[in-house]
């Protein structure tokens, strides 16, 4: 959205762009909280220079803001989709950031250049972003099961069995990164616990989500610990946690935008935890390097 001249850039709020309720947990994170119909609107996607993104992201989303860039750790509960300013639906990354600076074809301009996240985005399909309501496998759970569970028994491609009884299914990936939970009276419904760690170029994250179709969870929890390089060890330097009752997706993760301001880390350990259907699944789940926990970690 470009500036005018002689005109006055208009000044953008979460409230603005979005029915979801932001929250300060504490400095530099935020808790956005959508309700079951949440929409978020898209905002500004045509930025001068790197200070003027930051400035944009750190007051949208009420971060900290230097020349060099922002970061932040955010909570998200409950789906969403992004829409036009007409009420229609448009591309969304599951990323309320990435939704917020990008046009509906998931393109930023900064500095006159076009940079198309979307590409990014769909280049990685088991990193694309949770928690949007109008990906929906109920209807396709059953048959995504059998073939997860078909696969993994004959040891075709990187799907464990871990459990598989009368009382649930739980396949995992061979990192894992990736767990998927049903309930064999019902398959489908279906509960995934991921860690993911994905680079845009110009922004980071790194973290894990709960995401559940067909029945909401009663309790969930996610407890992270993020690895950074130190020699051939990759030590956990910082903690974050976070929880959620009664809904169908929670996520915790760490951002980033700009340079020179924290790097992303080089691993995520996180520990993921939720009642569902009066089971407790609880299991780790883990993207890049094995995070090595010396127990002297500090809050992200």
């Amino acid at each position: 959205m470009e500036q005018k001249k002689g005109k006055k850039q208009q000044e953008y709020h979460m409230s603005s762009i979005s029915n979801a309720v932001l929250r300060a947990l504490r400095p530099n994170k935020s808790e956005i909280k959508f309700p079951k119909d949440g929409t978020m609107k898209i905002g500004r996607y045509d930025f001068r220079d790197q200070d003027d993104i930051s400035t944009y992201i750190s007051r949208l989303f009420s971060t900290e803001n230097n020349p060099k860039g922002v970061h932040g750790s955010i909570k998200r509960i409950g789906r969403y989709q992004r829409v036009d300013n007409k009420g229609k639906p448009v591309f969304t990354f599951g990323d309320p950031i990435l939704d917020s600076i990008t046009d509906e074809n998931g393109i930023v301009i900064l500095s006159g250049q076009r940079l198309n996240l979307r590409a990014v985005e769909l280049s990685e399909p088991d990193q694309r972003g949770g928690g949007v309501s109008t990906i929906d496998f109920t209807p396709f759970a059953k048959d995504i099961a059998q073939h997860q569970i078909i696969g993994a028994a004959q040891g075709n491609g990187n799907l464990t069995i871990v459990e598989c009884n009368e009382q649930r299914i739980i396949i995992a990936s061979s990192n894992p990164h990736v767990i998927w939970n049903y309930d064999p009276t019902n398959m489908s419904i279906k509960m995934r616990f991921r860690a993911f760690m994905k680079s845009y170029g110009i922004y980071w994250k790194a973290g894990a989500d709960i995401e559940t179709w067909g029945r909401d969870f009663t309790r969930a929890s996610i407890v992270s610990r993020y690895g950074y390089f130190i020699g051939n060890l990759c030590i956990a330097e910082c903690q974050d946690s976070d929880s959620d009752t009664n809904d169908d997706y929670v996520d915790e993760y760490e951002w980033g935008y700009g340079f020179g301001v924290s790097g992303s880390p080089d691993g995520v350990r996180s520990f993921c935890t939720a009642v569902w259907g009066n089971q407790v699944y609880s299991s780790p789940v883990e993207k890049g390097c094995i995070v090595v926990d010396l127990g002297n970690t500090q809050p992200c």
